[in-house]
């Protein structure tokens, strides 16, 4: 008796996750690297919480650190990061981000925190104060 198609589907997603290697890697067991050097776009690094937005500002600074694990397809802990949405929707922890509420999601811990299971990305280089800085005043701001 011939095997079901889903032996068939099963082979084709380990061949395409096959390439992960763990954690924020590159595939080749190294952490993407974090451009520390990076500065924010001119109308974030002003003192107007209201500029920052997730698409000019917040998503190129999670793009290194945080999408090879979080991004659209396959997202570990169910997390995506790509969107605004999925950082409001979160994951199986629970929301990422809660608009308004800096230290209510576990977005702002799990860049700040210095050891353990939440620490993010779990190697590598990690967001730079400024960055984090950033981030907070976003969500305090309405996450918009």
């Amino acid at each position: 008796m011939p095997r079901p198609r889903r032996s068939a589907a099963l082979v084709a997603l380990l061949l395409v996750t096959a390439g992960c290697t763990g954690p924020a890697s590159d595939g080749d067991g190294t952490a993407p690297a974090v451009n520390p050097t990076a500065s924010p776009p001119s109308s974030a690094s002003g003192s107007d919480p209201s500029a920052i937005t997730y698409a000019d500002t917040i998503r190129p600074m999670l793009e290194d650190a945080c999408l090879a694990c979080h991004g659209r397809w396959f997202p570990q802990a169910s997390l995506s990061m790509d969107t605004r949405d999925g950082l409001i929707e979160g994951g199986r922890s629970g929301p990422a981000v809660l608009p308004g509420e800096p230290d209510k999601g576990w977005l702002i811990h799990s860049i700040t925190v210095e050891d353990g299971r939440y620490r993010m990305p779990p190697v590598g280089d990690r967001l730079t104060p400024e960055q984090v800085s950033l981030v907070r005043r976003w969500i305090a701001a309405g996450a918009r």
